[in-house]
């Protein structure tokens, strides 16, 4: 008996707060903020409190990697809109309407013009 005292106290309280905080479903900020509470509650001197360690930087990991994704998407798509912009105005430099200008001309000769770009956008050779 007293070693099932000592197994509760020592692992089996301490996996059931472990189990009970991992099963929680995250929708927030608030919620990596109750479960690392609940993480830091578990205070044992074994294997467990290296795998609540392992998990709380994991967590710390994670958001930070969270916030890098979204500074490199906000400034991916930032790039895209300059990329089109200078498309767009690539193009608009290149005249559609060349029968009228060669009819200013009486039509002696004939015009046409063509761009297209190597990647995104083209630039001068």
């Amino acid at each position: 008996m007293i070693y099932l005292y000592i197994l509760e106290r020592n692992v089996t309280i301490h996996l059931n707060k472990l189990s009970k905080a991992l099963s929680r479903k995250i929708t927030s900020c608030e919620g990596y903020l109750k479960i690392e509470e609940e993480l830091k509650t578990i205070k044992t001197n074994n294997e467990l409190s290296t795998l609540v360690d392992s998990l709380l930087e994991l967590k710390n990991k994670y958001l930070e990697y969270e916030d890098n994704l979204m500074i490199v998407s906000s400034e991916k798509e930032r790039l895209e809109t300059e990329l089109k912009l200078a498309h767009d105005i690539q193009e608009s430099m290149i005249p559609t309407d060349s029968k009228e200008f060669c009819s200013k001309f009486d039509n002696r000769f004939e015009l046409d013009s063509f761009m297209e770009a190597t990647e995104e956008i083209g630039g001068s050779l």
